[in-house]
């Protein structure tokens, strides 16, 4: 799922890019982890219950900005956690707090256009598949760029399982407006692996990779389009690295419809 951040939020993402250089140096004596759980928040190697108490704690800790992106965390952990009901409940809530006004700056629409975002895929995956498109009409009414608008208008119908054809459409006009774009092209991947085309699904898993070798759910799905065309060896690889790099990767698939 693709995150949407205001700017401001990039120096939160700054200092736990420093943290977790510090932890891979073994060099972490000078930081208290606990007065930080929003770092363990976004740590996508730890379990999807631990980072969902870590963003629940960072939401009592009252900082503003990390508060904001902890809830909106927050939606997409319970799917991995398959509490649709809380995830709803969560992205209704990001939604209301953060995303109330959509006629001021573009930082304002920027959040409203994060929380629609969040609250679309909600419904795709609970399959309600109107309510999503009432949110993407939503958000291509706020300005977006038309890239980010079609990348995500993709994302929400390959994850429904509906309109695969009009999804793939849509992944192939942002590509042509931002070439190579990863997010767009996991989306793509997705849909044409749940049209059962499965060398286009693993054409663009591998341009997705090329572009950003660290983009995990393409990584695993990747593994999974592999695994069906018959390399069980290299599709076992796949999907072992990602769910190393991103404990909570194989529960967000499932969410999503997929299973190796």
């Amino acid at each position: 799922m693709k995150i949407v951040r205001y700017p401001l939020a990039l120096v939160f993402l700054f200092a736990w890019a420093i943290a977790l250089r510090a932890q891979a140096s073994g060099d972490l004596d000078d930081l208290d982890w606990q007065r930080f759980p929003y770092l363990h928040c976004l740590d996508e190697r730890r379990t999807t219950d631990e980072r969902i108490s870590a963003c629940e704690a960072a939401i009592k800790a009252g900082r503003p900005y990390d508060a904001a992106d902890a809830l909106y965390e927050l939606a997409s952990l319970y799917l991995r956690d398959h509490d649709y009901s809380q995830a709803l409940a969560t992205a209704d809530k990001y939604l209301d707090r953060y995303g109330r006004v959509s006629s001021l700056p573009a930082y304002q629409r920027t959040v409203r256009i994060a929380a629609l975002q969040s609250r679309a895929i909600v419904y795709a995956v609970l399959g309600r598949f109107d309510d999503a498109m009432r949110d993407e009409t939503e958000i291509a009414q706020l300005d977006v760029h038309e890239t980010e608008f079609r990348g995500d208008r993709c994302q929400v119908r390959a994850v429904s399982g509906r309109e695969l054809d009009e999804a793939i459409a849509d992944c192939t006009a942002a590509l042509n407006l931002e070439p190579g774009s990863a997010d767009v092209l996991d989306s793509r991947g997705m849909a044409y692996f749940k049209l059962g085309r499965l060398t286009d699904s693993l054409s663009d898993y591998n341009s997705a990779l090329d572009r950003d070798s660290h983009y995990w759910p393409s990584l695993f799905m990747r593994g999974v389009v592999e695994r069906r065309l018959g390399d069980a060896a290299a599709g076992d690889a796949d999907i072992a690295k990602a769910k190393a790099r991103d404990a909570g990767i194989a529960d967000q698939m499932a969410a999503f419809g997929v299973a190796p």
